[in-house]
């Protein structure tokens, strides 16, 4: 294989040791912050609520000092691949934890909105004193978060009136983002976002809230009106954008070929809701053949004009094409690759529509038009028009599923289908692999193969894959099946890397490219869906098991050995010091993690990715391992949140192998440095400073919210409701209860009979008060609710009324006006209810937290008790049960 010094092909200013070391550092800083998480939603039983608080805070201190003392390092190159960025992005995540653990210690509920909102204001400091892609990126999504759960919860309703709806919410936080996309371009230079990340996000959300819109408008609501305003308005910001992103100053094709797509987007949606009959799919099937093609066209005279002008696209490196993009139009950028992906796919699905929809094949005669359909991938080899490639592979698409389908009919259950029916598909999608040209088609064929010749080797692959089979301990817990799944992996992960190695020698083995990413994703799927309990397995228990064990270690092992095989084909890659450091780094984690198979193939990609980067092509001599990189990070981002859901596995444990091993990676990266980077210089001072008011704002915060809910605790009223309780996982507090009062019933029960509307009834969309009287086994029930303290305008429960007349005790009947303020008697409290979403009061908070494990205890829980203030604040402090003793 001819290839060129690594460091040449690298992003200027990354050379070989370097992205090694970035690598180790983002890795560790990522498993760090995870075993943030994990802890926290552990809810850790064997420390008190003030060493839990206490250890947040210092260890936040200490995350802070580290990122402040790394701040003097001499660096070349992005600060925000720096260990000053990393140790931030740490104590980001640790701020949210602390938050979080708040949150659970406090019983305030669960994935609360303020949670969110608060976590993203506390950023606002080192966002904007020390300007960081992860901070403005972690930023904006929590605010996106928090709008949505606050929508839910129905607090930013109130702003508006009764029609507020899910299309108006979802259009609002279309604008939210649009500001977040104006902001992000004023301030990309001093991100030193050179990718672009930020702003690109932000209009792919932007676009996205809007797209949403115009769903619930058209699917929802029926309103024409504001859909036809959206559409204009999203049509006008599409403009817009061409408008910018074609000039030179902002040349950005990833931002025109969102655009595009939206456009396309909102086409289809027209023609659909629209359509009086399914023939609609015929011209719609054309408009978007001629529409696609003339955006295609624009889009790549824009990127010739500019690449003569001496430019690159978005202001990035020329890269090659995305994963499937054809050989002959190799010369597109990974924006209109992915354009054109998005195309094909989308004619794809609507030919098929037309298919079953208009023309409604006979279930005997489908095999017979997938063939001629499949017959499309020969005009590949000689159309000369872009489109109308991407319309014979769209065509040769459908005809092999067709040919798929039909075959597979031949029985209802995959473990029923023969042999020979699974090798002749296996060979018509090879044929079309050889024959089609167009290389998301090919990878479209791959895929199919490999999944057919897995089946075939292992008649349950297709139960395990599709029902979830993998979730039966009984099954998964069998050394052979064991075995059967890691020798499956290591085949997978071989294949890929032997397909993109020679396919980097260019000319013929180009067409390989698309076989390496069907192996790839399809081998990560397999990981991903992996149960983790296979580390529990006793490895020594039988020589089936030993053999099963021996398959795990040295898939573990797969990340330093194709390092190893990297570093001896090109020796001047790496310093000895450097090769042979990274090389420990990566066998120690291996042995860490054993159970992560998703997180190895993370890791493997991540190298391959690297080793393609530094490989020129022949041809072109463009990047070809950029997607490899992308794919080894969302297959770890992916994993991680796979594997904090993953029952099998105790928090605090997944907390400890995660810290362990994230540990380890920071102290590897440290290791890794350059002997140019021992050189060390005073941190500036304004970074100390933005540092140093960032911490003390997070510090002040927090530990007066403790000392307002402590006072709560200490002096408030005791309050004891009746509750139903069921229990899931929060996203960061882990195990909880999900909670409903009978007092909100109470509560809904006395609007429903006020004879009056809820705001004559003087309770406002924002919430009110409600007026607890403890019945003779002291459980408060609602006698009245008011919308303020001094209890005017109050509506009277059954609490009031005689039984026996069913009339109010006093002379007023519903409503009364009661100048007296509520709960100054001796046995009565008022407590504050918010009104929720479409309306709904909800009264008390959503959940109640406790360790992992505990969940049996808590199955007898029947009532909450509460602690209120004398201005109907509250705290829920614990559960009882049925005899109302503390559980």
């Amino acid at each position: 294989m001819q290839v060129e010094h690594i460091n040449g092909n690298l992003p200027a200013g990354v050379s070989g040791p370097d992205f090694l070391r970035r690598s180790a550092l983002l890795l560790g800083a990522a498993l760090v912050a995870s075993a943030m998480v994990c802890w926290v939603a552990a809810n850790w039983a064997y420390a008190d609520k003030f060493q839990k608080l206490a250890g947040a805070q210092v260890l936040l201190a200490l995350i802070v000092l580290a990122a402040g003392w790394t701040a003097g390092k001499t660096a070349s190159g992005n600060r925000n691949l720096t260990a000053f960025a990393q140790l931030l992005a740490l104590a980001c995540v640790c701020v949210g934890a602390m938050l979080a653990l708040q949150g659970q210690i406090y019983q305030t509920g669960a994935d609360a909105w303020q949670l969110f909102a608060l976590w993203a204001v506390l950023l606002l400091p080192w966002l904007f004193g020390l300007h960081t892609v992860f901070l403005a990126v972690l930023s904006g999504g929590l605010l996106n978060i928090a709008a949505i759960l606050a929508f839910d919860d129905g607090m930013l309703v109130a702003l508006w009136s009764s029609g507020f709806g899910s299309a108006e919410r979802a259009l609002l936080l279309a604008l939210v983002n649009g500001v977040m996309l104006l902001l992000a371009e004023r301030y990309v230079h001093r991100l030193e976002d050179r990718w672009r990340i930020a702003p690109r996000l932000a209009a792919l959300a932007m676009l996205g809230w809007l797209f949403w819109t115009l769903l619930l408008l058209h699917f929802d609501s029926g309103n024409d009106g504001l859909a036809w305003a959206v559409v204009l308005g999203g049509l006008l910001v599409c403009a817009l954008m061409a408008a910018v992103y074609r000039d030179e100053r902002r040349f950005d094709l990833a931002m025109l070929s969102q655009a595009g797509l939206f456009v396309l987007g909102v086409v289809v949606m027209q023609f659909i809701v629209h359509a009086q009959s399914e023939w609609v799919l015929v011209p719609l099937i054309l408009t978007v053949a001629v529409l696609s093609g003339l955006i295609l066209h624009w889009l790549r005279r824009l990127y010739r004009e500019h690449r003569n002008a001496g430019g690159a696209a978005g202001g990035e490196p020329q890269r090659g094409p995305a994963p499937g993009a054809a050989d002959e139009e190799s010369e597109d950028p990974w924006y209109i690759s992915h354009f054109r992906l998005g195309v094909m796919w989308l004619l794809t699905l609507l030919l098929l529509a037309l298919m079953f929809l208009v023309l409604q094949l006979d279930i005997e005669d489908v095999w017979v038009w997938g063939l001629l359909l499949a017959g499309g991938c020969l005009g590949m080899r000689f159309l000369a028009s872009a489109m109308l490639r991407e319309a014979a592979a769209a065509l040769a698409s459908v005809g092999l599923v067709l040919v798929c389908w039909q075959w597979l009919e031949l029985d209802a259950r995959w473990t029923g289908v023969g042999t020979g029916a699974l090798l002749a598909l296996a060979a018509v999608g090879g044929i079309a692999y050889g024959i089609g040209r167009h290389a998301l088609f090919r990878f479209f064929c791959a895929g199919m193969v490999t999944f057919l010749l897995l089946n075939l080797t292992w008649g349950t692959f297709g139960d395990w894959f599709f029902d979830s089979a993998w979730m039966r301990e009984d099954v998964t817990a069998t050394p052979y099946y064991l075995s059967a799944v890691y020798w499956r992996l290591w085949l997978l992960a071989l294949g890929a890397v032997l397909c993109l190695s020679l396919s980097l020698r260019g000319g013929k083995w180009t067409a390989l490219r698309p076989m390496a990413w069907a192996l790839a994703i399809l081998a990560q799927t397999m990981a991903w869906l992996a149960p983790s309990h296979w580390m529990a397995m006793e490895p020594w228990a039988s020589p089936a098991a030993f053999n099963a064990q021996l398959l795990r270690i040295m898939f573990a092992l797969l990340p330093a050995m194709l390092l190893g095989i990297f570093w001896k084909r090109q020796p001047d890659i790496l310093p000895v010091r450097t090769g042979i450091g990274a090389i420990v780094v990566l066998v120690v984690a291996g042995f860490g993690w054993l159970g992560a198979p998703g997180i190895v193939l993370a890791l493997v990609w991540l190298l391959l990715g690297a080793f393609a980067q530094g490989v020129s092509w022949r041809h072109a001599g463009r990047e070809a391992g950029r997607p490899w990189i992308v794919l080894g990070a969302a297959g770890l981002l992916v994993y991680l949140c796979r594997f904090y859901f993953d029952l099998d596995i105790s928090l605090l444990d997944k907390s400890g192998v995660l810290a362990a091993m994230g540990l380890w990676f920071l102290a590897g990266g440290w290791l890794l440095r350059e002997s140019s980077e021992d050189g060390r210089t005073l941190p500036p001072r304004r970074t100390l400073g933005w540092l140093a008011a960032g911490l003390i704002a997070v510090l002040a915060v927090v530990n007066t919210d403790i000392y307002r809910k402590e006072a709560l605790l200490a002096d408030g009223r005791t309050v004891i409701l009746e509750l139903a309780p069921v229990d899931p996982r929060s996203l960061m507090q882990g195990d909880y209860m999900a909670l409903d009062f009978q007092a909100t019933a109470d509560v809904r029960q006395i609007l429903s009979q006020a004879e009056e509307s809820t705001e004559a009834g003087g309770i406002s969309r924002s919430g009110g008060y409600m007026l607890l009287r403890p019945d003779a086994d002291g459980v408060h029930r609602v006698a009245a609710i008011s919308a303020s303290r001094d209890g005017h305008m109050r509506l009277e429960g059954d609490a009031n009324r005689d039984e026996s007349t069913d009339e109010p005790t006093d002379d007023t009947a519903g409503a009364r006006d009661a100048a007296e303020p509520l709960g100054d008697a001796p046995t009565e409290v008022a407590m504050r209810f918010r009104m929720g979403e479409y309306g709904r009061p909800e009264v008390g908070v959503n959940a109640f937290f406790f360790t992992e494990g505990d969940a049996v205890r808590f199955e007898r829980a029947k009532y909450g008790e509460f602690r209120v203030s004398d201005s109907g604040g509250f705290l829920l402090v614990r559960l009882l049960d049925v005899r109302r003793r503390p559980l």
